[in-house]
């Protein structure tokens, strides 16, 4: 965890870079119980060589109090199947950097296919990839419904594919699979979850500690979802949330909302947590729910919207926090392509503004103290150290494509990762002062 920076002003801040280049080939979350079966397998992963430095590995481990129980589960073997030797690498835009040297991509955006290398893995500094999808996947279709990377070794996803048709129907059902690693993709565990499920996110504090909201997707101007909880990584989920649609009891006033539009989940500690709605149906409202108690009582929570956005749409993105009280989020304004980051120094009871950035969309962020953001649209990165008050830009030479942000134990430095027609290039960039740029 980053300390925070003190003294530092805004005539204080730019972006030095320095570059360094390398090759690879690239393309762009009332309670209830519920038993779920999982499964192991493991795959032989295949790599395609791209340079021929190798670099170790450097992680950190985090570990936090874990309250919640649930029953176990029934597990069995997976067959083992042979994965493709293809030699084609894709990539998807971000990646995601857990440290400088290592990597994880899903190559399918959630609601696609997922493709034969549809999860990789990168220990090089994403010079080279190893495909780690499990196995089993390369024996039928499956619609990849999201994930995330904890760490390392730790990485959730989830799939939807279709099961043998039930007795005397003609329809047949769908079981969304929730695979987790915990050694770098090298075994996965499976969990069948016996809904079918479209859309996943997923939010981990811990190895062991997550939660999993779930939807069938979105249909007129509703997106019934379910949220989980696991205890252990998950090797077990046990439903804590859900909205009237698909819950297995009545509708409160505190269960999730049943809103279209759902933009993710993030939770601070065991029982706070957020969801981020992109509602379409309300301008100049920014619609944020909490948790107090792990995400079976949910609550709107009011933000504040400066008033020449009163007419526009927002498009909040769940926050991110570097310490117990300090976090930031994002919050894009549709038809003023702009984008604000809303910060808070009390664990999110209070949110301020900040000064925009001109930009429609953010692609990744990153913060490193209470005051200093680092984020990228794809083509700039900007930088804040004093909570979004001003900003310095370092836009990607040559028309390159910024696919990852990785901030430095300083905090003032984080690494840029861009594409180009299958070239990754990194540029450590400082920030030394607002009006000019050191290459």
């Amino acid at each position: 965890m980053q300390q925070r920076l003190w003294g530092v002003t805004a005539s204080m801040l730019a972006l030095t870079c320095l570059t360094v280049t390398g090759c690879g080939t690239v393309r762009s979350i009332s309670q209830s119980s519920m038993t779920v079966s999982h499964l192991k397998t493991k795959i032989a992963p295949k790599t395609t060589r791209l340079l021929t430095k190798k670099t170790s590995e450097d992680e950190q481990s985090t570990k936090r109090h874990i309250r919640h129980s649930s029953e176990p589960s029934k597990s069995r073997i997976a067959q083992v199947s042979k994965p493709s030797h293809h030699l084609t690498i894709h990539l998807n835009s971000p990646i995601y950097m857990v440290s400088p040297n290592v990597g994880w991509d899903f190559t399918s955006h959630p609601g696609t296919l997922l493709l034969s290398d549809g999860v990789q893995r990168s220990t090089t500094s994403a010079h080279s990839w190893t495909n780690v999808t499990p196995a089993t996947l390369t024996q039928t279709q499956n619609i990849f419904a999201g994930g995330t990377f904890l760490n390392a070794e730790d990485a959730w996803f989830v799939t939807t594919r279709p099961s043998m048709p039930l007795q005397n129907s003609q329809k047949s059902v769908h079981d969304s699979l929730v695979f987790r690693t915990d050694d770098g993709g090298k075994h996965w565990t499976i969990i069948r979850l016996h809904h079918s499920y479209l859309l996943a996110w997923i939010d981990f504090i811990s190895p062991l500690q997550g939660w999993l909201l779930a939807s069938p997707g979105p249909a007129t101007g509703q997106e019934p979802c379910i949220l989980y909880y696991t205890h252990d990584g998950g090797k077990h989920w046990r439903i804590i949330s859900s909205t009237s649609d698909i819950d297995f009891s009545s509708q409160s006033k505190h269960s999730l909302p049943n809103w279209n539009g759902k933009t993710g989940i993030s939770f601070l500690n065991s029982t706070t947590g957020w969801m981020t709605i992109d509602d379409g149906n309300k301008s100049g409202v920014i619609t944020l729910y909490v948790t107090h108690d792990g995400g079976s009582r949910w609550s709107a929570q009011s933000i504040a919207v400066p008033k020449r956005w009163k007419a526009v749409y927002t498009h909040p993105l769940p926050p991110i926090f570097s310490s117990p009280t300090t976090g930031v989020m994002p919050v894009t304004f549709s038809g003023k392509n702009e984008t604000m980051f809303y910060f808070t120094m009390d664990s999110g009871t209070h949110w301020t503004t900040s000064t925009p950035i001109p930009e429609a969309r953010v692609l990744d962020v990153v913060m490193s103290n209470q005051t200093t953001v680092w984020t990228t649209n794809g083509k700039s990165v900007y930088a804040t150290i004093n909570d979004g008050d001003s900003w310095v830009k370092w836009t990607c030479p040559h028309h390159d494509k910024v696919i990852s942000l990785f901030i430095l134990k300083d905090g003032l430095s984080a690494i840029a990762y861009t594409e180009k027609k299958g070239k990754i290039t990194q540029h450590q960039l400082y920030i030394h002062d607002m009006n000019s740029f050191l290459l």
